[in-house]
């Protein structure tokens, strides 16, 4: 737009120093609207720890199959609506988690904060809104259920994460998962160009120092239907659990 109006103009970045921790694994994961739910329970169920051994072969972890990761994992959703349902959904399948947003009870937030920096509950869904100003220590994986829309917001989410500790230094190691629908394609643009992300389709191998590198790929459908069937019992078990999903749905649909 810049160059259409303008003659030479210079093109100055004020945010070039924004960036990406090294040590921070970055994955994008391709879904349909549909499977976002799916998607979500595997990667907690299965997928995270595996991932974790996989990008970090010297801090391996012994994960036991059919159990969900007991990382300390962050959640972050586009409204309290979102927030509500994904709670509701990870209860339903047998998954603990927290929840905090922006006009939840203040005494429930500082609860349900204590329980997450302590360990007692490894997942906490958030919005952005109740994310601001939290000081959540030692948060190993971060999973955007929603895209942000900004790149800014995407970097401020993952960067809970893979933090440098002034003590020592030294990075600690993180992960951050994106689940990316046929409408966040846009975003993901953005934010490659943003971070000069490089995308790979396999893995790499990262040099010291490389916060450039990312990964994208897809959930195997197989191990999706399955998920998707499990979910689909799920709703017929749960009253609560159907309303909070339309009411996501109608609210995804005023969206677009």
């Amino acid at each position: 737009f810049a160059k259409v109006g303008l003659n030479n103009p210079s093109f100055i970045r004020l945010d070039a120093d924004a960036g990406l921790s090294p040590n921070l694994h970055v994955s994008f994961f391709t879904v349909r609207n549909e499977e976002k739910d799916a998607a979500l329970l595997y990667l907690l169920r299965e997928y995270i720890d595996t991932l974790w051994n996989k990008a970090f072969p010297d801090k391996q972890i012994v994960a036991q199959r059919g159990e969900h990761s007991k990382k300390k994992i962050i959640i972050f959703c586009a409204s309290r609506h979102h927030v509500e349902y994904i709670m509701a959904l990870l209860e339903a399948a047998g998954i603990h988690a927290l929840g905090v947003y922006g006009k939840m009870d203040q005494a429930a937030r500082r609860i349900g904060l204590a329980k997450f920096a302590r360990g007692i509950v490894p997942i906490l869904v958030v919005t952005d809104v109740a994310a601001r100003g939290l000081d959540l220590p030692d948060i190993e994986v971060v999973v955007n259920y929603d895209y942000p829309p900004r790149p800014k917001l995407f970097i401020h989410r993952v960067g809970r994460t893979a933090r440098l500790d002034s003590r020592t230094g030294q990075y600690s190691t993180g992960m951050a998962l994106t689940l990316v629908g046929p409408d966040d394609w846009p975003h993901l643009v953005d934010t490659s160009l943003t971070l000069d992300l490089q995308l790979h389709n396999k893995t790499v191998e990262k040099t010291e120092g490389d916060n450039k590198t990312a990964y994208y790929g897809n959930v195997p459908q197989l191990l999706v239907d399955m998920e998707l069937e499990r979910i689909h019992v799920l709703l017929d078990q749960s009253i609560d659990l159907v309303s909070w999903r339309a009411c996501v749905l109608k609210i995804t649909e005023m969206k677009r």
